[in-house]
């Protein structure tokens, strides 16, 4: 017997949409938004390889592969987050499950909520940080190149 993939980059399509439409608590939103995110960075990646090697846009062909870098680069830490975020999210939901039937579990309970809490911000911030610096670079980088299209 097969045993199912535990990294969110070696799931199918399909498998990881069951997942994120399930009643689990991971995947969720960070994950959803880090896959999303690493989709972005592979059209970018779509984009440089259909005009590398094309004669027309030879004089770019620097700022093609420098775009690609950082495609590339976002992509592969964008798949990790996913699986980091799933990670915390699911240390936060444990903590909200911890007992608290006396004030010592309450107060054992409370303060695992505020660190587990703290450490699942970490992913999404740095989904959402990382996102806008791949549109920054890229713009800034590909801004001649594109506006040859329009």
């Amino acid at each position: 017997m097969t045993e199912a993939p535990t990294r969110f980059r070696d799931l199918t399509l399909s498998a990881f949409i069951e997942r994120l439409g399930s009643p689990a608590p991971v995947p969720g939103g960070g994950s959803a938004s880090a896959i999303a995110g690493a989709l972005a960075a592979a059209l970018v990646r779509m984009v440089v390889a259909l005009s590398l090697d094309k004669p027309k846009y030879a004089r770019y062909e620097r700022t093609l592969r420098r775009a690609d870098a950082v495609a590339r680069a976002s992509l592969d830490r964008l798949l990790e987050l996913a699986d980091e975020d799933a990670a915390s999210y699911a240390g936060l939901a444990a903590a909200f499950r911890m007992p608290r039937a006396t004030p010592e579990e309450e107060a054992t309970r409370r303060s695992t909520i505020e660190v587990a809490a703290r450490q699942a911000s970490l992913s999404p911030l740095e989904i959402l940080d990382l996102i806008r610096q791949l549109a920054h670079r890229l713009q800034t980088s590909l801004n001649h190149f594109f506006f040859i299209f329009s």
